[in-house]
């Protein structure tokens, strides 16, 4: 016998043993507790198996997910460059959610490659948190909404000459990435 102990969420056929959650939102989860109490008949092992099935009068096209695009730019690039020892350069990162559900816990890292100094400055917004240095994580990226990152770099006297990458990677929480690379070349 399958004792229920937290169906609020979701309905328990006990004929057909089958436990139905009428409508789950993107990124949410539904915990099912219960007991079993053993039989007098049970004999030998007991098993557990649990079977999801999801959307089944929906097609695949009419799931609606969450879908992250990014773009990683150099704020003031076009008045600048080439930059020289001295300059600052104005770094954005832009994360969008164009699609159409929220999505959660999306992770941002960024690497600046051939550069001889620090980052500096960064700014984050309220949702945005440091994780580690250079990796962020955004909490919750509703449909339709945008959060950006922005920081500086001085050009070091190390970099005259060199061309600067600077990448910008993001995972959503399908562990999808998506990847965006913006670069300076410096004068010697």
């Amino acid at each position: 016998e399958i004792i229920v102990s937290n169906s609020s969420v979701f309905s328990w056929d006990k004929e057909k043993k089958v436990f139905t959650i009428p409508e789950l939102a993107a990124g949410k989860r539904v915990v099912i507790t219960y007991n079993y109490k053993v039989d007098p008949d049970d004999v030998g092992r007991l098993k557990n198996l649990a079977t999801i099935e999801g959307f089944p009068n929906r097609s695949e096209e009419d799931i609606v997910v969450g879908k992250v695009d990014l773009k990683k730019e150099i704020v003031n690039q076009a008045e600048k460059e080439p930059f020289q020892v001295g300059d600052v350069i104005q770094y954005k990162i832009t994360v969008a959610n164009v699609g159409e559900a929220d999505l959660q816990d999306i992770v941002v890292e960024d690497k600046m490659t051939g550069a001889a100094g620090p980052i500096a400055g960064v700014v984050l917004p309220e949702g945005i948190t440091q994780i580690s240095a250079n990796t962020y994580r955004i909490d919750n990226l509703p449909e339709g909404g945008a959060k950006e990152i922005t920081y500086t770099y001085e050009v070091q006297p190390g970099d005259k000459g060199k061309t600067i990458a600077n990448t910008a990677k993001v995972k959503d929480q399908e562990a999808t990435t998506t990847t965006d690379v913006a670069q300076v070349t410096l004068r010697k």
